[in-house]
């Protein structure tokens, strides 16, 4: 599996930075995130940035692959190594 390579809805695909996702693949690539809270986090303006494509109760909603990879990577905490 290369370094993009990543298993989304049991396919392994190779995805760029550029590539849009919706919000079932953005919730695997998050960690299985809940689907609703990343509606809740839409509501309240927060979570990755995301797409509104279209208008009225059709329009889709996709994130880019390269902002779920920035929104993870600020989650990071980082912790002083226990010294042995």
């Amino acid at each position: 599996m290369g370094s993009n390579a990543k298993q989304v809805n049991d396919k392994i695909v190779d995805l760029l930075d550029d590539d849009l996702v919706d919000e079932t693949e953005a919730s695997h690539l998050l960690g299985k995130i809940g689907i609703n809270t990343l509606r809740n986090w839409r509501v309240q303006k927060c979570g990755p940035p995301f797409f509104r494509i279209g208008a009225g109760r059709r329009r889709l909603v996709r994130y880019r692959v390269g902002d779920l990879r920035t929104h993870l990577a600020s989650c990071r905490i980082e912790t002083k190594a226990l010294s042995t």
